[in-house]
């Protein structure tokens, strides 16, 4: 079984400084300086969401300050874990992880939000967030794995085919794994003890179309070999494409992806294989400035119209940009989710537009 990364660590491996107690009074005590940066305070304007606010209040009950209610442990889900305010953090924290224990003693105390019960119900029950059962696990290992995600099969399952496609065109063998899950639904949900095991052999190496699965196993197990698919195929850099597209295409990058992975240039070099010189355009804020979508972290669930404001943001930044006529190209099952409301832009994972170019 590959050792799970401490609390305290992140997805690069490296120990962040000070135990989880002494970031949080950290964070507690600093002049919110990332409160520009956290995408939920943006769009809802509500103070209480402030990741140093939401940090104090975890802090305050945590030490026996103040009483946990419904109300103040429900801001804590405030927060799609995309690690925005991070970057502006002096002493790099990450309010999604540190949030973490707040979630859990939520659903002790019995006053998680009620929204969160049907995923609970369904984890132990199945094992999966939305109560699917997948079966597909092979026998013969090859030492690489496509892992798809849970998000992957329930809000994209178009990609998963265009996934295997590409891996085979650029001549990898895999094991495809649907049977499981990366433990992030659990973990975002404040029930850890539902996060599966993955006793994988170690240096396994496992693709996902879901930057969120990635990130959360890389939390997890140190010993797997964690990547995005884009990154995989980026790194291969094998695979023959019909440069063919002509219309307008605008790449939305998924938080994970961008920030929590710090590769926003991969799912950029395979776009530009397959769209005309100039037919690309950027986001007004892109890469590893890329505003949230509102798709992470269990918000959609706990906070659904916050986070369709979130995702409307991002809609009108890509219609002003690039017009009613252009395609929003993301590479995250959530994204792609919560940019689609609405119908009011094509969306499409970028996965689906290789798999049609490949020669």
């Amino acid at each position: 079984m590959n050792d799970p990364l401490p609390i305290g660590g992140d997805v690069t491996g490296r120990t962040r400084p000070g135990s989880p107690p002494a970031q949080l009074n950290k964070c507690a005590v600093c002049p919110k300086l990332c409160r520009h940066a956290c995408p939920a305070v943006r769009a809802s304007g509500d103070e209480s969401h402030v990741p140093s606010v939401k940090a104090t209040t975890w802090r305050r009950i945590s030490n026996g300050l103040q009483a946990p209610t419904p109300e103040a442990l429900r801001s804590l889900f405030a927060c799609t874990d995309c690690n925005a305010a991070t970057r502006y953090c002096k002493h790099d924290i990450e309010p999604g992880q540190l949030l973490a224990g707040g979630r859990a003693r939520a659903q002790a105390e019995g006053m998680a939000p009620a929204a969160l019960e049907g995923l609970v119900v369904n984890l132990e029950r199945t094992g999966n967030p939305f109560g699917e059962q997948h079966a597909e696990r092979a026998s013969n290992r090859k030492g690489v794995i496509y892992f798809p995600g849970c998000a992957t099969l329930e809000h994209t399952p178009e990609v998963v085919e265009a996934a295997c496609r590409l891996l085979e065109a650029a001549g990898q063998l895999y094991d495809l794994v649907t049977d499981t899950c990366s433990g992030a639904p659990a973990l975002y949900a404040g029930r850890p003890d539902l996060a599966p095991d993955w006793p994988l052999p170690p240096k396994t190496t496992v693709i996902s179309s879901c930057p969120g699965a990635v990130t959360t196993l890389r939390r997890r197990f140190t010993g797997l070999r964690s990547l995005h698919l884009t990154s995989y195929l980026a790194s291969r850099g094998n695979l023959a494409l019909a440069r063919s597209l002509t219309e307008t295409h605008l790449f939305h990058d998924p938080c994970h992806l961008a920030r929590h992975q710090a590769d926003p240039t991969a799912p950029r070099l395979l776009l530009d294989q397959v769209i005309a010189e100039g037919a690309r355009l950027e986001l007004p804020d892109h890469g590893h400035e890329t505003p949230c979508s509102g798709g992470g972290g269990l918000l959609p669930l706990v906070f659904p119209k916050l986070a369709r404001r979130m995702a409307n943001e991002r809609i009108d930044a890509a219609l002003e940009t690039g017009g009613p006529e252009s395609t929003l190209v993301t590479a995250c099952p959530s994204c792609h989710r919560q940019l689609s409301h609405g119908g009011r832009i094509r969306v499409v994972d970028l996965t689906q537009l290789l798999a049609r170019a490949i020669r």
